[in-house]
């Protein structure tokens, strides 16, 4: 049986949600890869997620497909984008 991964998104506005959603997991963390799209973290978050697992990969989706304005587009806006190539930028899952 493959391992499964745990995908989910952040920047540093939503920072404090995803620590509660991953805090809320501690326990089952060891179950899974975890796997954060990273939508604008500071160095500090990146190393707040790392203390609920060691091994957390992070990726910046990019924008993966031609969006007008996209120079100007909020960042965060491209996990709307990213989500139906979640199995090309976390390569390796079911």
């Amino acid at each position: 049986m493959s391992r499964l991964a745990l995908v989910s998104a952040a920047n540093d506005r939503y920072l404090e949600l995803l620590e509660g959603m991953l805090g809320s997991l501690a326990e089952k963390l060891t179950e899974y890869d975890l796997k954060i799209i990273d939508l604008g973290l500071s160095p500090e978050s990146i190393e707040r997620i790392k203390a609920f697992q060691e091994r957390v990969e992070f990726a910046d989706p990019g924008w993966r497909r031609s969006v007008p304005g996209h120079q100007t587009t909020q960042q965060h806006k491209k996990v709307h984008i990213a989500k139906p190539y979640i199995p090309q930028i976390f390569p390796g899952y079911e």
